[in-house]
């Protein structure tokens, strides 16, 4: 499953915080949970589309850590930067 394919699952669209892949993944898992649905190999597998979504948005997410408390250094923003575009500012080719 690639990244897109997770947030379609999700209903997200193309830029979402945290808070919303985990407020998208709660609204769903109660409306398929096998508790509240009807328990048949649809639900089941509906749910592990959901599983797996929310853990791939989730792991993407967390592959780009920056400091939220707006005292980052220089050195957090140039190391999120060659971590997010690679060596592109550093005088690297763009092509």
């Amino acid at each position: 499953m690639e990244l897109e394919e997770a947030r379609r699952i999700l209903g997200l669209g193309s830029r979402a915080s945290i808070a919303q892949v985990k407020a998208a993944f709660r609204r769903l898992v109660k409306q398929y949970h096998p508790d509240r649905a009807e328990d048949s190999e649809e639900v089941q597998e509906r749910m592990r589309q959901l599983n797996r979504a929310y853990k791939i948005l989730l792991e993407h997410c967390e592959s780009y850590p920056i400091p939220l408390d707006g005292r980052a250094s220089k050195e957090d923003l140039e190391d999120y930067a060659e971590r997010f575009f690679g060596n592109l500012f550093k005088g690297g080719k763009w092509w």
